[in-house]
């Protein structure tokens, strides 16, 4: 097992599995869990030897939000711009409406 003390990664043959260690804040996306986390999938693809990257989070929770007291959107509705790319744009709609 590697990593540093925000995220851990080991490896079982081909699959590289990543865990997020912030349970404090329930595995909540903090600017330097997000950014552990891009350094070991960035790690994981350089590894001509990983097929598949599993991300998981330590006890208690996987939390897939940003922060527990976000709500969807805000951020865009108080700057007053529109998303142009990545889920924001994704989201923004019905299921089945993309």
């Amino acid at each position: 097992m590697t990593g540093n003390a925000l995220v851990t990664a080991d490896s079982e043959g081909p699959v590289r599995g990543i865990t997020l260690q912030r349970r404090e804040g329930h595995n909540a996306l903090s600017l330097a869990l997000q950014s552990a986390t891009a350094g070991a999938i960035r790690a994981a693809g350089e590894d001509e030897g990983v097929a598949c990257v599993v991300l998981r989070g330590a006890d208690p929770a996987l939390c897939v939000v940003a922060s527990e007291r976000a709500r969807f959107g805000d951020t865009n509705a108080r700057i007053g711009s529109t998303p142009a790319a990545g889920m924001s744009v994704l989201a923004g709609g019905r299921d089945g409406d993309r």
